[in-house]
């Protein structure tokens, strides 16, 4: 009977122990849950321009929501909330600096970041045509092609809409070759007839397409296609080499930037997602690491005010 007590009291204890410990762990888990380390449901954002880039990535890190959209997207909602809905942006210069512009504008507070990382990856803006149509331009353009030789020339562009990285840099590119633009931070657009005459002729003729080299592939429905990472498209591509990819001079390169959330959940994600496997993950898709910026883009002010006149029609 005595045995029997004190198996009973042993019993009594050991379970006691099992309880206390499970409630001691169970706390530990419940406090690293909200501690706010934001290690779960991490939002990160990338420009469509990275949309292969950032399905590899999703992959590699399972902790973090992956959501690709349009950069100019992106940047309207940036510069008219509060606060970014993002902790991540995997996207291309201006776009950051461009949606601080358009916030100082709104007076919104949403481009309070931690600020742009150094260049990770870049490539260059490409005006792509068949090999005949190529020799052509070049031909016309001395060997140097510049946005007024290509706007001159009347070819008819294949364009992606205004709120792409693409779009954005093609009106970089229109700036160069005219006299009177040499500095396109400055200098008064409006009052170059000679550009904005041509620039307006190209819209007018331009089609609207969101793959335009993808496109000029398959179906040419314009004689240039204006776009980026175009070797690495040509490649992959059947039609391919009867296609040759023309560099602007000096060159427009889009470079690819890494923007965090001023927040504890923007610090958890770019501890997470980090800067070496994102540019990993976008050069594997054919841009070149790094890329020292060989030419200044213009001001963002002016690239916006150049994508608000291409988007009026």
């Amino acid at each position: 009977m005595k045995r029997l007590g004190a198996l009973l009291i042993a019993l009594v204890l050991i379970g006691g122990a099992i309880v206390a410990n499970r409630a001691i762990h169970g706390k530990d888990t419940a406090d690293s849950a909200s501690s706010g380390d934001g290690s779960a449901n991490l939002r990160v954002v990338c420009a469509t321009e990275f949309a292969t880039a950032c399905d590899s990535l999703a992959k590699q890190f399972g902790d973090a929501t992956f959501t690709t959209e349009s950069p100019g997207t992106t940047a309207a909602t940036l510069a008219t909330g509060d606060e970014p809905a993002f902790d991540l942006w995997i996207t291309s210069e201006p776009w950051p600096e461009l949606a601080a512009v358009r916030a100082e504008a709104a007076g919104s507070q949403g481009t309070k970041l931690l600020g742009a990382s150094g260049s990770l990856a870049s490539t260059p803006l490409s005006a792509v045509a068949s090999t005949s149509v190529a020799a052509t331009i070049l031909d016309a353009c001395r060997g140097s092609l510049t946005g007024a030789c290509l706007l001159q020339g009347g070819q008819k562009l294949g364009v992606a809409p205004a709120n792409e990285t693409a779009s954005l840099l093609w009106f970089a590119a229109a700036l160069t070759g005219w006299p009177e633009l040499q500095d396109a931070g400055t200098t008064d657009i409006d009052a170059d007839d000679s550009f904005l005459t041509e620039f307006s002729n190209a819209k007018a003729t331009a089609v609207a397409d969101r793959a335009p080299i993808t496109t000029i592939l398959l179906l040419p429905k314009f004689a240039v296609a204006l776009g980026l990472n175009a070797k690495a498209e040509l490649a992959g591509a059947a039609r391919g080499p009867q296609y040759t990819p023309l560099a602007f001079t000096p060159p427009v390169e889009a470079r690819a930037v890494v923007v965090a959330a001023d927040s504890k959940t923007g610090r958890a994600a770019a501890k997470l997602v980090t800067r070496t496997a994102i540019t990993s993950a976008i050069v594997a898709t054919g841009w070149t690491a790094g890329g020292a910026p060989t030419a200044e883009l213009p001001d963002p002010a002016v690239l916006d005010y150049l994508a608000t006149k291409w988007s009026t029609r």
